[in-house]
């Protein structure tokens, strides 16, 4: 399947500030906002962490920008010392770094939404990094979006993408890390996710139809805790007042205590 139908009306009259790294996801992602007239900036992080590779990644999303008269930021990055500063993993420093600097770029220049290329299998590799790692019912609900940050691709996978690129002609940049096992994403990705297609190849579809659910649970529960809390909170002024022996009635109270505080 190589045809991509994405509902881009939440873009419409909205200035849109796309992530590009020059892979395959955000090229793809570009050309079809190019293609709806989408009014849309581009912006590229340049981490250093391949040397002249991502040079040259910049310079490859630099030109299809030049070439298709898009307004293109890019900034480079030591994501190493930042790493060591706040003492986090080379991936958690360059998101910190990436995010922070979107968020200076979209109040500087007045951007209404920030656009990411996010897909399907990313969702997946999310859904299972946070299962491990131990995680309540949002941490399962993928990579999220807000009124602010939007994934068009979310609900598509690599394979599609991959087919739309080479049928619309449409040229990208391989990053040659995704290839290493350095990293634990890279390791669900080619250790857990690519065997689970092999033995059940219609695991990513399957996977959809379990986020809508999760999804669809949480939107209960949240409304179903905001009822309770209205019940058990009380707001005068400045000061809330709490009614603790309905609070401690609540089961599971430590449930309901980490919601609520």
């Amino acid at each position: 399947m190589s045809k991509i139908n994405l509902m881009l009306d939440e873009f419409k009259g909205k200035r849109v500030l796309l992530a590009h790294s020059g892979g395959a996801d955000s090229c793809v992602l570009a050309e079809i906002f190019n293609k709806k007239s989408i009014n849309f900036s581009v912006a590229h992080c340049n981490f250093k962490l391949r040397d002249k590779e991502s040079d040259e990644d910049l310079k490859f999303v630099k030109n299809w920008c030049i070439k298709n008269n898009t307004s293109f930021y890019f900034k480079v990055f030591d994501v190493k010392e930042h790493m060591i500063v706040n003492k986090k993993s080379i991936q958690e420093a360059a998101r910190d770094l990436r995010y922070e600097w979107f968020n200076s770029l979209m109040v500087d220049l007045a951007f209404d939404i920030l656009a990411t290329a996010h897909h399907l299998n990313d969702q997946l590799e999310t859904f299972l990094i946070n299962s491990i790692r131990g995680t309540g019912i949002s941490g399962l609900l993928g990579i999220p979006e807000t009124k602010k940050i939007i994934r068009p691709l979310n609900s598509i996978s690599k394979k599609e993408i991959l087919n739309y690129a080479i049928k619309h002609k449409i040229e990208w940049r391989e990053d040659s890390s995704n290839a290493e096992m350095d990293y634990l994403r890279n390791k669900i990705r080619h250790q857990v996710v690519s065997p689970l297609e092999q033995i059940k190849p219609d695991t990513l579809e399957n996977f959809k139809t379990t986020l809508k659910n999760l999804s669809q649970a949480e939107q209960f529960i949240y409304m179903q805790l905001d009822v309770l809390k209205n019940k058990i909170f009380r707001v005068d002024g400045d000061t809330t007042f709490v009614d603790i022996e309905h609070l401690i009635k609540q089961k599971p109270l430590n449930f309901c205590l980490h919601h609520w505080f």
